[in-house]
């Protein structure tokens, strides 16, 4: 049976990259968009799955927001 609640990963450090990395790619960022991570979780996210977190401006986004800089 399908259910609409969005999978999010919980606790911290080793707990949440475990549970982390149980999620597809999709959901990972469904998951992120959704605002669902909190900054530390996001930082394990981009360290763990680089390849996968979206940039702006070559930088991360939580960063990104906070530069006087950006186009």
């Amino acid at each position: 049976m399908p259910t609409s609640t969005i999978a999010v990963p919980r606790g911290r450090g080793r707990d949440f990259l475990s549970a982390l990395s149980g999620l597809t790619r999709e959901r990972r960022l469904a998951n992120y968009h959704a605002g669902l991570y909190t900054r530390h979780q996001l930082s394990l996210w981009a360290t763990n799955f680089p390849e996968e977190v979206p940039l702006i401006n070559g930088e991360l986004p939580w960063i990104a927001l906070g530069l006087a800089d950006l186009d």
